[in-house]
C-alpha cells in the first residue's frame, strides 16, 4: 500500500499550524539530541573516575530540563498538528509516533531516571569510601 501525503491545507493558510510544526520539530531536536552526547560524557569516566558523579548529575539535569519537557512539547504539538491538520486517514507514522513517545515516556520515568539516580548514588558512595569505580 502506498501513501501519498499531500501537505495539509492548514499549513498553507493557518500560521498556528506552522508554529506547531516548528515546535514539534524543535522539541524532537531538544529532547533527543542531547541523549546522543551521553556516550561522549561517559567516555571520559575511565580516565577521570572522580568525575563520574558529576557526569551522572549532568545527565540527570539534562533529562530534567531538556528531555522531559521536550517530550511533553513533542506530544502536545503532535496532538495539535493532528487536530488542526487535514489528515483524512491516519497514516501509520502517526500511530507509530504516538506509541513511540508513550513507550519512551514510560522507559524514561520507570527505568532510565531511577537507574541514573541509583548509579550516581553508588558512584558517590564508592568514591567517599575510597574505592575505585
Amino acid at each position: 500500500m502506498t501513501y501519498v501525503f499531500a501537505m495539509p491545507l492548514a499549513s498553507i493558510i493557518d500560521p498556528g499550524y506552522k508554529i506547531a510544526l516548528f515546535l514539534h520539530i524543535l522539541a524532537v531536536v531538544l529532547a533527543f539530541g542531547p541523549t546522543f552526547g551521553y556516550a561522549l560524557f561517559f567516555s571520559v569516566a575511565p580516565q577521570h573516575p572522580r568525575a563520574t558523579p558529576a557526569i551522572l548529575a549532568g545527565v540527570e539535569r539534562c533529562d530534567r530540563y531538556l528531555v522531559n519537557p521536550g517530550m511533553v512539547v513533542l506530544l502536545l504539538a503532535g496532538i495539535y498538528l493532528l487536530i488542526d491538520g487535514d489528515w483524512d486517514e491516519s497514516p501509520p507514522f502517526i500511530s507509530v509516533g504516538f506509541v513511540a513517545i508513550l513507550v519512551v515516556f514510560g522507559l524514561q520515568h520507570a527505568f532510565l531516571q531511577p537507574q541514573t539516580r541509583k548509579a550516581r548514588e553508588l558512584a558517590e558512595r564508592d568514591l567517599k569510601a575510597g574505592d575505585s569505580l
